[in-house]
C-alpha cells in the first residue's frame, strides 16, 4: 500500500503547484516528497477530471486549505488524492472543495492502494471507494477502482465468506478467493497481487487459493459465480493459484465448466503489469512464461467425454513466423510448430493422429516441452533436427525451462499410447496455410444442412446473386416510406419464410451504378426480402450460409477465431456463442471482399433471394463491432435532379449496406461529398479482408434513415456537398413522420459537420483506395 507522509513544520501559507506524468502536486514550496512524485509519475490518465495529489504536513493549518482551492485550474471536476490523512480527513476535504469551487470532487473514502498499471484501488471494507461530492447534492458512491472496469458493478465489492473456510475478497484485478483468517503470508500475497496483477478494463481475474494454506473447494468458486453478473461471467478469467481439492484430477478451467456447464477461460499462470504471464509454482513463486496464455475450456459431452482445452489467447514462438491458423505458424517449408498448453509441438502440417493428444497435456509450472513429431516428415530425422533448431533460437529465459522431446516420450510420460502410424512423405511446392480446422470453437451449435447437402450447395459467388433482377416500384409519395428501424430491432417475418438455397445466377461483378433517369426513393422491401432480423432469430440463416460455404467455411472461421479471441469484447462471447458469433464474422469478412458486391444490389432492388439470409447474418456480426459516433464521408457524381430529390425530401432510408469512410482519401471520384453525422454505424477494421483492406470503413446496415441537413450542388470550382444526420429509432413514427421536436438536433448534427469539414480541409487526405474496394463508395443513400 503506497500511503503519501510528509512530516514537519506547515510554514507559510504558500503552495507550489506541480504537474508531473498524469497528476498536478499541491505542496509547500520546496517539500515535494519522494511519495507525491513516484505516484505522480506512475498514475494512469484520468480523462473526465484533473488528477490532483495534495501533498502537505499533516499539521498544516487550515488555512493552506484556503490556498489550495484557491490555486486549482478551474476546470473539470476534481480526483483528489491526500497524503498522510485519514479517510475521514479526504472526505470531508472532498465535500468542503465541492461546496467551495462548485465542481465535482472524488475523493478516496478507504485505505488507497497504487495498483499495477497506474490504477487506485480504494478498500476498507463495506461501503467504502471512491466518492463523488457535489455542491448541495449528497455524496454517491462511485467505484473501488481508478480507471473504473468495466465489469465493477457486475461482481461483488466487499469481502464476503464463500463458505465456512473460504472468502472472497475484492483487489485490485479483480476478486481474490482464498482461505479464511489472517495468515501472515495472505498479507505478503494480497500485496503481490496489488503490485503485479493488471487491471484490465475489459477482463475480470479470479484468482483461487494461496500458496501454502488450507485447500478450497469448488463451491467455493461456485458461490462467487452466481453472484456475477451475466456480461461480468464473460468477461471472467481464473488464475488456480494455490491448493484446491477435486473429485477428481481435472484442472481448475475443465472442473469448473463441467460445474457450471458452460465455457470457462483460465489464464495458464498469473499475469504481471509487464505484460508476461508466468506460471505459479507451489509455494507462489513465479514459473516459466508458457506459450499459451488464455485456455477456452468446454463442458464434458453427455458420454463424459473432455475436448482438449483451446488455446484462446497465445505469445509467439519466436521472431515474426507467419501464423496460417489458429495457434500455427510456419517454421519451414515441410513443418508447423504449434502452440499447445504443455509447450511447443514441431510438426508436418498434416496433423497426426497423436496431435489431439498432444494438445490435451495439461500445463506443466515447472517445465516447458519442446515437442517433435515425427510423423508424416519428409526424411528421418528431420523433425527432430527442426526441434533443435528452434530450441537454439529460443530467448534465454525459454530456452532454461525447456526440453527437447518426441512426442511419444511425452505421451509416455501421461499414460497415453503414440498411435504409431506410419510416416507419411509430405512435399510442399508452395507454403500454402493449412489451419487445423478441429481446433476451432466452431462445434457449440449442431450443424444442420438446409434443404441441400453441403457437396450439392451452389458456390457463395453465385448463391449471393439476386434472384431476378426485377423493376424497383413506383415512386412513392414519401421518402421515408416505413419507419426507420435499426437492424436490431427485428420485424416480424412470416412463418413461410425460409432461406432456402437457390440455384446457381450469374454473380454480381461491379457495384451498383447510379442511373440516369427520374430520381426515386428505394422500394420499401417486403419482410422477406428485407436484412432486418426476424423475431425468430437467424438459426435457419446462419445453417443456411455454413451449408453453402462448405469446407470454406473452415478455413474461414479458423482464421477468424484467431483474429477475434485477440480482442476483449468477444473473447467472452467466444466462451458462450461461438458458432453464431463465427458465422456472423464470416458474412461480414464475405461481404466486405468484393465477392459481398451482389447483396446491396438485391436489398436495394428488395428483391426475394439468396443476398437476404446472407444480409441477416452481415447484420448480426456488424452489431457486434465497435460503433462510429461521428462524421463520416464518402464523394459520389450527383446530378441536378437527385440534388433536387434531397432538397424536396426532409428524410430517406437505404435499404442495402451504405459504405463510408472516417475521413477523406485522396484521388476520390465524384463531384459532391455526402458527408453523414452516424450514431450506430460499425468500424469494420477488424474483419477486413487482408487483399482489399479499407481500415477505416464504417458500414450503416439496411433501415436506417438518414435527416437532409444541407443540399448544396457543385459549381465551377466547387465541389458539392450533401450533408445528412443518422435518424434513430424514436425519431420517426409507424407513419414514417418525423418527431419535430428533435430540430435542436439537426442544429448541432450541422455545426459539428461544418467543424468537421473545416479540419478536414487543412489535413492530408489519407492514402488512395484501391479502385476494386473504391466502387462500393458512392451510392447515394435512399435514392434509385
Amino acid at each position: 500500500m503506497a500511503v503519501l507522509t510528509t512530516r514537519g513544520p506547515a510554514g507559510d501559507h504558500g503552495l507550489a503547484r506541480h504537474t508531473i506524468g498524469n497528476a498536478t502536486i499541491l505542496c509547500q514550496p520546496g517539500k515535494l516528497s519522494d511519495e507525491a512524485r513516484a505516484l505522480a509519475l506512475t498514475v494512469a490518465a484520468d480523462s473526465e477530471n484533473l488528477l490532483v495529489v495534495v501533498d502537505l504536513p499533516e499539521d498544516s493549518p487550515i488555512g493552506l486549505w484556503d490556498q489550495v482551492a484557491k490555486v486549482l485550474p478551474r476546470r473539470r471536476g476534481i480526483r483528489l488524492v491526500i497524503g498522510g490523512r485519514n479517510r475521514e480527513t479526504a472526505a470531508l476535504a472532498g465535500q468542503w472543495l465541492s461546496e467551495r469551487l462548485g465542481r465535482s470532487v472524488l475523493a478516496p473514502d478507504g485505505a488507497l492502494t497504487r495498483a499495477a498499471g497506474g490504477g487506485l484501488f480504494v478498500h476498507s471494507g463495506p461501503g467504502t471507494g471512491w466518492v463523488r461530492f457535489r455542491k448541495g447534492r449528497v455524496p454517491v458512491w462511485e467505484a473501488k477502482r481508478f480507471p473504473k472496469p468495466t465489469w465493477e458493478n457486475g461482481s461483488p465489492l466487499d469481502a464476503e465468506p464463500t463458505s465456512s473456510r473460504g472468502v472472497a475478497e475484492p483487489i485490485p484485478g479483480g476478486i481474490w478467493i482464498r482461505p479464511a483468517g489472517d495468515d501472515p503470508r495472505q498479507a505478503e500475497q494480497r500485496v503481490k497481487l496489488a503490485e503485479t496483477l493488471p487491471v484490465r478494463p475489459d477482463l475480470m481475474t479470479v484468482v483461487v487459493g494461496s500458496p501454502g494454506g488450507a485447500p478450497l473447494s469448488l463451491d467455493d468458486v461456485s458461490r462467487l459465480w452466481i453472484q456475477l453478473a451475466e456480461p461480468v461471467r464473460r468477461q471472467t478469467r481464473f488464475v488456480h493459484y494455490g491448493p484446491l481439492s477435486f473429485a477428481n484430477n481435472d484442472t481448475l478451467g475443465q472442473a469448473l465448466a463441467d460445474l457450471f456447464g458452460t465455457g470457462i477461460v483460465t489464464y495458464t499462470g498469473l499475469p504481471t503489469g509487464t505484460g508476461e504471464l508466468r506460471t505459479v509454482l507451489p509455494d507462489g513463486s513465479a514459473g516459466w512464461q508458457p506459450y499459451a496464455t488464455q485456455l477456452l475450456h468446454t463442458a464434458r459431452d453427455s458420454r463424459g467425454v473432455a475436448l482438449p482445452p483451446i488455446v484462446l489467447a497465445h505469445r509467439s514462438p519466436v521472431g515474426n513466423l507467419p501464423e496460417i491458423g489458429p495457434a500455427v505458424y510456419w517454421t519451414a517449408p515441410d513443418a508447423v510448430i504449434e502452440v499447445v498448453p504443455a509447450g511447443l509441438v514441431l510438426r508436418s502440417p498434416v496433423p497426426s493422429p497423436d496431435v489431439p493428444a498432444l494438445r490435451d497435456i495439461r500445463l506443466d509450472a515447472r517445465q516447458n516441452n519442446l515437442i517433435f513429431d515425427p510423423a508424416g516428415e519428409s526424411e528421418p530425422g528431420r523433425m527432430r533436427f527442426l526441434a533443435n533448431d528452434m530450441f537454439g533460437r529460443l530467448d534465454t529465459a525459454s530456452r532454461e525451462s525447456a526440453r527437447v522431446l518426441a512426442a511419444a516420450e511425452l505421451l509416455a510420460e501421461h499414460g497415453v499410447r503414440a498411435s504409431g502410424a506410419a510416416n507419411a512423405v509430405v512435399t510442399l511446392r508452395d507454403p500454402a496455410p493449412v489451419a487445423p480446422v478441429e481446433q476451432a470453437p466452431v462445434q457449440a451449435e449442431p450443424y444442420r444442412p438446409v434443404g441441400r447437402t453441403a457437396t450439392e450447395a451452389p458456390s457463395i459467388l453465385a448463391a449471393l446473386a439476386p434472384v431476378v433482377a426485377v423493376e424497383p416500384a413506383a415512386p412513392q409519395a414519401q421518402a421515408v416510406e416505413a419507419p426507420a428501424r435499426a437492424a436490431v430491432e427485428p420485424v416480424a417475418a412470416p412463418a413461410t419464410e425460409a432461406p432456402a438455397p437457390v440455384p446457381p445466377a450469374p454473380a454480381v461483378t461491379a457495384a451498383p451504378v447510379i442511373p440516369a433517369g427520374p430520381a426515386r426513393a428505394l422500394p420499401t422491401p417486403a419482410p422477406a426480402a428485407a436484412a432486418l432480423i426476424p423475431d425468430r432469430g437467424l438459426t435457419d440463416e446462419r445453417e443456411w450460409l455454413r451449408t453453402n460455404l462448405g469446407a470454406e467455411y473452415g478455413t474461414l472461421s479458423n482464421a477468424l477465431a484467431r483474429v477475434l479471441s485477440e480482442h476483449p469484447g468477444f473473447q467472452g462471447a467466444l466462451t458462450r456463442s461461438a458458432a453464431e458469433i463465427l458465422t456472423d464474422a464470416v458474412a461480414v469478412r464475405l461481404y466486405l471482399s468484393p465477392r459481398g458486391i451482389a447483396v446491396d444490389a438485391g436489398l436495394r432492388a428488395a428483391t426475394v433471394g439468396a443476398h437476404v439470409p446472407f444480409a441477416r447474418c452481415v447484420v448480426s456480426g456488424l452489431n457486434r463491432l465497435p460503433s462510429h459516433r461521428g462524421a463520416a464521408v464518402f464523394t459520389a457524381t450527383v446530378d441536378a435532379e437527385r440534388l433536387e430529390f434531397y432538397r424536396d425530401n426532409a428524410a430517406v432510408t437505404e435499404w442495402g449496406f451504405l459504405n463510408a469512410l472516417t475521413g477523406p482519401h485522396a484521388g476520390s471520384a465524384g463531384d459532391t461529398d455526402l458527408v453523414v453525422w452516424s450514431m450506430t454505424a460499425r468500424r469494420t477494421r477488424l474483419l477486413e479482408p487482408e487483399d482489399s483492406r479499407v481500415a477505416d470503413r464504417v458500414l450503416f446496415v439496411p433501415g436506417t434513415s438518414f435527416k437532409v441537413l444541407e443540399v448544396t450542388g457543385a459549381a465551377e470550382g466547387q465541389r458539392g456537398r450533401i450533408l445528412l444526420r443518422e435518424l434513430g429509432a424514436a425519431e420517426i413514427d409507424a407513419e414514417g413522420r418525423i418527431d419535430a421536436s428533435r430540430a435542436s438536433l439537426d442544429e448541432l448534427a450541422l455545426r459539428s459537420l461544418k467543424q468537421q469539414l473545416d479540419r478536414w480541409a487543412t489535413d492530408q487526405p489519407a492514402d488512395p483506395i484501391d479502385a476494386a474496394a473504391a466502387a462500393r463508395f458512392g451510392t447515394l443513400p435512399g435514392l434509385v
